[in-house]
């Protein structure tokens, strides 16, 4: 099936249909493309990952109308379109005599996809049910067992088994926070104003008092609050200070509230490898050997919940690092 201008076929003077030389080239593509007349700002061609869950024709319409982009103070530039976040890419062509922009909005590789994290949650939950009934039989033996240590030697042996069934309940606890994230869906238009200010001040009393002095909040223009969920926020933002904490060391940790859309968090810590950074928002991804690496995901999936997303925006030595929440703007 041909879809807008790309794909349809031309008839040249001998009744030989042809198609566009340009739609040849992008028409398997496995991203959407767009391109785009500069002069005007209006989709020439699409194709069929761009226009195929539309309604209505692209071509000859704005594409800053149907595409909202994220480019401003981000180390990469990432795009809004048809309810899904995506890595924009443009470069300029001269195509039919006049200047114009191929835009590929490729999808991104540094996230879990919704199905993949589902199937996970439900091996997670099913596994979990299996082990705690024979550890919690197994420790409740055991504490049968200690009540009848009169030993030093065997109290000592003892303990370390306990402290090693501690770090296993620990682990499993930790496991369940994933089976607490939301299922499946976005927001379902609910949403209110949230402010984030009061937000980190009750993260900021959750904490040690040592660790509460690190956490400082600033704002940009005032803006009013962003139009999401409180309580997801919440999430979110003790997920990112959380690990702001960790990775920073002794060093603070900056919320800035940058307009009603976008709220960044920053620390001075060392950059994160790349490896690590190419998927950090992926389950058990970390560097610490005490942590099973799910935090970011949980605060990823709860950003998703709202139709936002969360990106690593900066990460360097000069810039230390920095996890973006945004949001599409309201309209959107």
């Amino acid at each position: 099936m041909y879809t807008d201008v790309l794909d349809d076929p031309t008839a040249d003077q001998t009744g030989a249909y042809t198609m566009d030389p340009i739609q040849f080239l992008v028409s398997d593509h496995p991203d959407p493309i767009f391109i785009m007349e500069k002069a005007t700002g209006r989709i020439t061609r699409t194709n069929q990952e761009g226009s195929g869950r539309m309604a209505t024709l692209l071509t000859g319409q704005l594409l800053n109308g149907l595409i909202w982009f994220c480019e401003k103070e981000t180390e990469t530039p990432y795009a809004f379109y048809d309810g899904q976040w995506y890595q924009s890419h443009k470069q300029e062509i001269t195509l039919d005599g006049t200047e114009q922009l191929i835009v590929i909005l490729k999808r991104r590789t540094d996230v879990p996809d919704r199905d993949s994290f589902d199937s996970l949650k439900q091996v997670t939950a099913t596994l979990l049910h299996r082990l705690r009934s024979p550890l919690n039989g197994a420790q409740g033996y055991l504490e049968m067992i200690g009540d009848e240590l009169t030993s030093k030697s065997a109290r000592r042996r003892y303990n370390r088994i306990q402290d090693g069934f501690d770090r296993t309940f620990d682990i499993m606890d930790e496991l369940e926070l994933l089976n607490q994230v939301p299922a499946g869906g976005t927001s379902d238009g609910s949403a209110v104003l949230a402010n984030p200010e009061k937000i980190v001040e009750e993260i900021r009393f959750q904490v040690s008092q040592e660790e509460g002095k690190r956490i400082r909040f600033i704002s940009k223009g005032n803006p009013p609050g962003m139009l999401c969920d409180p309580v997801t926020l919440r999430k979110i933002l003790a997920e990112l200070i959380r690990n702001g904490l960790e990775h920073t060391g002794r060093g603070d940790v900056l919320i800035e509230t940058v307009s009603q859309d976008r709220l960044r968090v920053s620390n001075g810590g060392e950059p994160i490898p790349g490896e690590l950074a190419r998927k950090i928002f992926y389950p058990f991804v970390t560097r610490k050997v005490n942590s099973l690496g799910i935090g970011l995901t949980r605060a990823y999936i709860l950003a998703s919940s709202q139709r936002g997303t969360l990106f690593l925006d900066r990460n360097s030595t000069e810039a230390g690092v920095s996890f973006t929440f945004q949001l599409p703007p309201t309209g959107w």
